[in-house]
């Protein structure tokens, strides 16, 4: 009896951490919720800026209105690659879409990244930037 009790609390035990361990989650480098990306981003310390449109759809650079032609579009998150999140903006190249800018980065809160390479080693992407 004294060893089926056991057995239970360790049935116990490992149910409560398998199922604590599924609601929490998966790591992205940081705290403070999810990215909200859509809108203004400002690189620390400079005049530099990205918007981002709305559900994917449209991007531009310091301070222009978001533009969708040619398809414009942009996509966070992980690109497979095993380098980190990435964003990535993309549109129509011969009608495939392609990336034509992107950069990895870590997450510091919901309003904050680091980025740590630009894409092709564009060093002008990387440092601290914040949602506006």
């Amino acid at each position: 009896m004294k060893n089926f009790a056991k057995f239970l609390g360790i049935i116990a035990l490992v149910a409560v951490i398998g199922f604590s361990m599924t609601a929490c989650g998966g790591d992205d480098n940081g705290g403070g919720g999810n990215i909200s990306w859509a809108g203004t981003w400002q690189k620390e310390g400079s005049t530099s800026t990205f918007t981002l449109g709305a559900n994917g759809v449209g991007y531009s650079f310091d301070s222009g209105p978001v533009d969708t032609s040619n398809g414009k579009v942009w996509k966070a998150g992980d690109d497979g690659m095993g380098f980190g999140p990435s964003l990535r903006f993309q549109e129509l190249w011969n009608d495939t879409l392609t990336s034509v800018e992107w950069f990895y980065y870590d997450r510091i809160s919901s309003t904050k990244i680091h980025v740590t390479i630009g894409g092709n080693g564009n060093t002008a992407w990387v440092g601290d930037w914040v949602k506006q």
